[in-house]
């Protein structure tokens, strides 16, 4: 029977003497637990802020490229343009010279032939 009622007592975890103890290592215990649940809340909360931060900052880096995009697409027409009418400008540049080199020719072989 001793047997017994000593597993009893250690199955309860307790004596009678123990019992005052052993309350006050459960409640420092759920005190401790609270506390650490506490500060888990907290560290989730900051999760959720970084994660908030993390995604603006994502938007951002996406707006910027956009515009940076934006900025080359809108420089390589501008510069295209200029380039055409570059082009342009030197191909009516050569068209003139030939044909003033032209007009000189003919002037030359007129001006031969009223000479000769």
């Amino acid at each position: 029977m001793r047997k017994t009622v000593l597993g009893d007592r250690l199955y309860r975890g307790v004596t009678e003497e123990g019992s005052g103890s052993l309350k006050n290592q459960v409640r420092a215990r759920e005190g401790r637990l609270q506390s650490l649940m506490e500060e888990l809340e907290g560290k989730k909360g900051e999760i959720v802020d970084l994660n908030t931060q993390l995604e603006e900052a994502k938007q951002q880096v996406v707006l910027q490229q956009e515009r940076q995009n934006q900025f080359v697409t809108t420089e390589r027409a501008k510069a295209d343009r200029m380039a055409e009418k570059l082009e342009r400008s030197e191909a009516e540049r050569r068209a003139e010279v030939n044909e003033l080199n032209l007009y000189y020719q003919q002037a030359v072989a007129g001006g031969d032939q009223v000479v000769e």
